[in-house]
């Protein structure tokens, strides 16, 4: 457990050129709170050409201002994860999973599920704004407090491409404005992943899982 009153990343911080591996970590119960940029990244902040490489890792449980999970800013900053579970973090502002500022992440195998933001009108699990490209493969994106993603007309254009990914209400949980574009590429679909137990935070797939 960590506590970030004035930098960002409550977890761990990616900064300045920085693109460390980080695998077989649990980031559990951090908190960020700043105000803009100072505040983000509750479990993981990257910030000036910071693309780290995440695998088989938890962050859960994370508060911060921006960015409850993981917060990506300023001159692609563009994370890898794979094989990880986002879940149950809580942000004040955007983004209550992931906030992205100019970066792209690419995500597989990647689970999002109850994550909450106190936004009073853009609330999403993921936030991207000003030139982001997110790339969805083979994840889940399931039962938020909030809608799935929200795409910010603002800057240069956003895109995000999905495919064989499990969406949560697909077809109203996407938010995008203007200069923004949803690709629902193949395998896309909007059915119960049955996890174990949410209330436990178990969020493992019963057998009979599609």
């Amino acid at each position: 457990t960590a506590y970030s009153p004035q930098g960002g990343g409550g977890g761990i911080i990616c900064t300045w050129l920085s693109s460390p591996t980080i695998e077989h970590t649990l980031i559990k119960d951090n908190e960020s709170i700043g105000t803009d940029y100072y505040g983000g990244g509750g479990g993981i902040y990257c910030y000036y050409y910071s693309s780290p490489q995440i695998r088989d890792v938890e962050i859960r449980n994370n508060t911060a201002n921006k960015g409850g999970g993981i917060y990506c800013n300023y001159y692609s900053s563009n994370p890898t994860l794979d094989h990880v579970l986002i879940s149950d973090n809580v942000t004040i502002s955007y983004g209550a999973a992931i906030y992205c500022d100019n970066s792209s992440p690419t995500l597989n195998h990647v689970t999002l599920a109850n994550n909450f933001t106190g936004h009073p009108t853009i609330q999403s699990a993921i936030f991207g704004y000003n030139g982001c490209v997110f790339n969805i493969t083979n994840s889940i994106l399931w039962n938020q407090y909030v809608e799935e993603i929200y795409l910010d007309a603002a800057g240069q254009p956003n895109t995000v491409n999905i495919t064989y990914t499990d969406i949560e209400g697909y077809n109203d949980q996407i938010i995008f404005t203007d200069n923004t574009s949803v690709n629902l590429l193949e395998g896309t679909f909007d059915e119960n992943p049955l996890f174990t137990n949410i209330f436990i935070e178990d969020y493992s797939l019963q057998g009979l899982s599609p």
